[in-house]
């Protein structure tokens, strides 16, 4: 190994592309596009067999060896990119890339182009990524599938950043289960939740930040003459807008896998003993009791409680009255009475 001199940026000296390219991966160690809709994949105007990609910039890692450092590119209007052939008996998950070839270190032309790259039919894996190379997309293309529209398209670029490991995007919700990342990089899933990753790997362990709708607040809106075990109907929504509640089945669905906070409450209009509870069902059967109210005269019993539930995605969690001894469930117009409310802290 040797200095690789002159200094930039000294007067009357020469300076290869190289040491440019390495000053820019040391001032923005993380490549990627430049702006958020800068380079996105959609349908074309008319969906038929190719994509659209807008205009804007990009910084291109260089792969190919260690110290070639990154490059930059810039694609001034959107730009219509064919799709090859689906295939006529499989499925198959093909790839838009944005790519340098650089004479320097590979051979091919012209030295920055988008390039869509087939998966091998069959195998529900997308092709890997060339060196030198970042991917915009990836297009699920279903059998004899030549027209593609943009649920067939996940975004698969990364934005560029001076600090952390740059900012992803993904369609499904809750943190990415493909891909390898750094420590500290973020993303932005498909419902607008914001993740970190705190552990690098593939794809790395993650944790949630916030945003995101992942929570829900729903009540019973009529009166009910319930016994006791059986589930309170929480029929109407005040707020859900991942819509996860099941106004018909009275439950709430857990969206992702990880800790929520359960807030629950139940009041009866005729004095006696009352408990309510949450129930779970799903990846464990578990009650989550709340307070036992016992009233006399004209004092009407209220239950309540508040837990941190464990769940699976998928898990339900609907609001139970246990033990009752009279008296009906007082509901229309008490929003803020009889109510299961579910909020997603995190994994």
């Amino acid at each position: 190994m040797a200095l690789t001199g002159p200094e930039l940026v000294l007067a009357s000296a020469s300076h290869t592309a190289v040491k440019f390219r390495q000053l820019l991966a040391s001032l923005l160690p993380y490549p990627g596009v430049a702006g958020l809709g800068d380079l996105q994949v959609t349908q074309l105007g008319t969906p038929g067999q190719g994509v659209l990609v807008a205009p804007g910039g990009i910084w291109l890692p260089g792969t190919s060896s260690s110290v070639q450092g990154d490059y930059y590119d810039f694609n001034d209007a959107s730009l219509t990119v064919n799709a090859s052939a689906a295939d006529g008996s499989q499925t198959r998950i093909d790839r838009l890339i944005y790519r340098v070839r650089d004479p320097d270190y590979v051979t091919g032309t012209p030295p920055n182009n988008l390039e869509w790259i087939s998966g091998v039919a069959g195998s529900g894996s997308p092709p890997a990524v060339p060196v030198d190379s970042l991917s915009l997309a990836q297009i699920a293309r279903p059998i004899n599938g030549n027209t593609i529209t943009n649920g067939q398209i996940t975004d698969e670029r990364i934005f560029a950043s001076s600090l952390g490991g740059g900012v992803r995007g993904w369609k499904q919700l809750g943190p990415p289960t493909t891909g390898t990342y750094p420590l500290s990089a973020f993303g932005i899933d498909g419902a607008g939740a914001v993740w970190a990753c705190v552990t690098a790997g593939s794809p790395g362990t993650w944790r949630y930040v916030g945003g995101g709708p992942y929570y829900a607040h729903a009540y019973a809106g009529h009166n009910q003459t319930p016994t006791g075990g059986s589930l309170i109907n929480v029929d109407t929504i005040d707020t859900d807008p991942n819509g996860n509640f099941n106004v018909s089945t009275h439950l709430y669905t857990c969206p992702l896998a990880g800790v929520y906070e359960v807030s629950w409450s139940l009041e009866m209009d005729q004095a006696g003993l009352l408990q309510a509870s949450v129930r779970q069902a799903g990846s464990r059967s578990t009650t989550w009791w709340g307070t036992v109210a016992q009233t006399t005269g004209t004092n009407t019993p209220h239950s309540s409680g508040t837990a941190l539930i464990k769940a699976s995605a998928n898990d339900t969690l609907g609001l139970y009255l246990e033990f009752v001894t009279a008296g009906n469930v007082y509901a229309v117009g008490q929003v803020g009475r009889n109510y299961l409310s579910v909020k997603y802290i995190g994994s």
